[in-house]
């Protein structure tokens, strides 16, 4: 499949992401998760085996206008860790806890990138930046 898109539905779409985290009223949240994540962000984490690692507040509004297909999110407040464990996910909710998006969390080649992911229960984490970037097409 060939699909190539104008810069000004990349900037749409990116947008979404923002109006989507903004929509509760308030600032949304990032909680950053162990164990599995779910098939989709429509699916709960599952309290068995998903445990909250941290939470972050992010600013309202979360971000400011997209450009080039990419929306650049403000900074968010800088938590400790919950527990101590790994945080393989990461799910992106609006104030009211509606789930937006989720992404995988890593030291390399994931949605969010830390500088080392074995966090500890009172640590403080740092969450320098944020982006959403969408191609200009794919083929």
């Amino acid at each position: 499949m060939i699909l190539r898109i104008s810069e000004a539905l990349q900037n749409a779409q990116a947008a979404m992401y923002q109006t989507l985290l903004d929509a509760g009223g308030g600032p949304g949240s990032v909680t950053f998760y162990d164990g599995p994540m779910p098939p989709d962000a429509n699916t709960p984490p599952d309290p068995d085996v998903n445990h909250a690692v941290a939470v972050c507040q992010l600013a309202f509004p979360s971000a400011g206008g997209a450009a080039g297909g990419m929306l650049q999110f403000f900074a968010m407040s800088q938590p400790n860790a919950l527990i101590e464990s790994t945080p393989l996910w990461a799910l992106f909710a609006d104030s009211n806890g509606n789930a937006v998006f989720m992404t995988d969390v890593g030291t390399i080649a994931c949605g969010i990138n830390f500088d080392r992911v074995d966090f500890k229960a009172g640590a403080p984490i740092a969450v320098t930046g944020f982006s959403v970037l969408i191609p200009a097409g794919v083929g």
